[in-house]
């Protein structure tokens, strides 16, 4: 999911982090993965938390823009 989702939006309330949302395989319901946006010591980036988003949640989020649908090319 972290290399396909399907929405993404600046986390304004923690800076340095993004939040990417979709649906993995074998869920039902979406997941919100929060990624800090900053090289580690080890030249990674962290995930600092996952949970699962109601679909109601996510389409409030997506309705008032805050969600970005994103396309890979």
């Amino acid at each position: 999911m972290i290399a396909n989702p399907l929405y993404v939006r600046d986390d304004f309330k923690n800076d340095g982090r993004i939040e990417l949302v979709g649906k993995p395989a074998g869920l039902e319901q979406y997941l919100l993965i929060a990624v800090e946006v900053a090289l580690d010591e080890n030249g990674r980036y962290n995930v600092v938390s996952f949970y699962p988003v109601s679909d109601q949640k996510v389409e409030a989020r997506r309705d008032k823009g805050h969600l970005k649908r994103l396309r890979l090319l």
